[in-house]
């Protein structure tokens, strides 16, 4: 089997000998291959992106190289924080959209771009990027493969349809209850139905994950002409930082709704009589399993808590 190992970045071309910067948030193929990045190449500068893109530009043509931050223009348009590239007569050759590494400044030196790059905070970049002209040359970098955009809206689609599906079935099962359970059928459904919600988006991301570490897992095989190690692409979970706040907060708001909906159940219907109408004993049952499942669910909801916030503290320890 022939091993295949990307350098930094995941740059499947990643030469130490040969300066190159990558965006700060970069986006990644399946394969976890990073082709967006700029590379200092003899004296020209070669800038690679989505779908084999791959534009020189010689280092004796450029002037300046800007990174501004997203600012917003006089006609009020916001304007995303992009690299750009200017020619000897100030004119703009190349434009990378997104935040870029420090790396740039090691590409401008290999290339004998002294001082560059120039970067602009929000107000001189609404002055100086905005009456900025295309040179005939003008090329845009691809930051992100073809049909990104309709894959994140057709996927946030799915997602919403999943968990909205998932909660009209959990109400549904329990509204199927028998009618002696009482109003606590009201309750249950509330429960399973942001319940199925949640199980819905975990299935979302499970699905996913798991059709892409397929994918991988394909496309790595016939790479290495063998079949890869099943375990390194199909080890995958449906949690997320979403569904995992989600089921917090879910957890949180039921304690106090459990409390109250309990007392309260159990004070209306022994006020109406006790036991002496037809659901009152699965409201007082329904009420008292309520009351019950408060405290346990309160110190699940702690935990969860205590949990998060020593994540983020983790987080920014490992940051500092």
């Amino acid at each position: 089997m022939r091993t295949v190992a990307f350098g930094k970045m995941g740059d499947p071309e990643f030469d130490p000998k040969l300066p190159a910067a990558y965006p700060v948030q970069a986006r990644a193929s399946l394969l976890g291959e990073m082709p967006v990045r700029l590379r200092a190449e003899g004296k020209m500068l070669v800038a690679y992106g989505f779908g084999g893109q791959r534009i020189e530009i010689p280092a004796a043509s450029i002037r300046q190289v800007w990174i501004h931050s997203e600012f917003e223009a006089s006609s009020g348009r916001r304007v995303g924080e992009a690299l750009l590239v200017l020619d000897t007569r100030h004119r703009v050759l190349l434009r990378a959209p997104g935040a870029w590494g420090p790396e740039v400044r090691d590409v401008c030196r290999h290339l004998g771009l002294h001082r560059q790059p120039v970067v602009l905070d929000p107000e001189p970049a609404s002055r100086k990027v905005a009456p900025l002209l295309r040179a005939e040359a003008y090329r845009r970098l691809r930051v992100r493969p073809a049909g990104s955009r309709a894959a994140v809206a057709a996927g946030g689609l799915s997602q919403a349809a999943m968990c909205v599906g998932g909660g009209l079935g959990g109400a549904w099962l329990a509204l199927l209850l028998p009618a002696a359970v009482g109003d606590t059928r009201i309750l249950v459904a509330i429960g399973l139905g942001v319940g199925g919600a949640l199980a819905g988006s975990w299935l979302y991301n499970f699905g996913t994950r798991l059709a892409a570490g397929a994918i991988r897992w394909v496309a790595a095989s016939r790479r290495a002409g063998a079949p890869a190690p099943l375990g390194r692409f199909l080890r995958v979970s449906g949690a997320s930082s979403w569904t995992g706040l989600a089921t917090s907060v879910a957890l949180a708001a039921a304690v106090p709704v459990l409390a109250i909906w309990g007392a309260a159940i159990e004070a209306i219907t022994l006020s109406r009589g006790g036991l002496s109408h037809g659901a009152a004993l699965g409201n007082v049952i329904g009420g008292g399993l309520a009351i019950l499942l408060a405290p346990p669910l309160a110190r699940l909801a702690i935990r969860r808590l205590m949990a998060a916030r020593h994540r983020v503290r983790d987080g920014f320890t490992n940051l500092a």
